[in-house]
């Protein structure tokens, strides 16, 4: 709960506002989310780059072009896990947004995943729809279980 403290931290804009760009096209731009001690990360695949937002300033303090980026989550080590495009990437723990390091390719393959998530033991859950419609589980390694 909040108490009515709610603050936006960033505003992007999608496009111009009118009849070219309808509602589901502004609902797709942005797929993926996660916050890590006030840094914000922000996947755009229409753009195919992520953005970092310091979230306690509300500024955008950097990004870095992904192949259709989807979900976002950030595991107990501090690192990033990204979908992009049909694989997944782990980037090692940002210490400084400004230098973003490059992505290691953690599951191959995929169908058309969408989200992401970990469980307490490091286990990836990822949603693949497409032609599986499953959420797979792979070890913290990439090994499907």
């Amino acid at each position: 709960m909040t108490n009515g403290k709610d603050k936006p931290v960033i505003v992007h804009i999608i496009g111009p506002i009118g009849p070219k760009i309808d509602d589901s096209a502004r609902a797709a731009e942005i797929s993926g989310l996660a916050v890590l001690d006030g840094l914000c990360v922000v996947s755009l695949p229409l753009k195919n780059q992520l953005i970092f937002v310091d979230a306690h300033k509300g500024v955008v303090i950097g990004t870095t072009p992904l192949e259709a980026p989807r979900g976002l989550a950030f595991d107990a080590n501090g690192c990033l896990l990204a979908l992009s495009g049909k694989n997944l990437v782990r980037f090692s723990k940002i210490t400084d947004p400004t230098k973003i390091p490059a992505p290691q390719t953690v599951v191959t393959a995929l169908s058309a995943p969408a989200a992401v998530t970990l469980d307490n033991q490091g286990n990836l859950y990822i949603s693949d729809r497409g032609t599986s419609h499953q959420v797979k589980v792979f070890t913290a390694k990439g090994k499907f279980l």
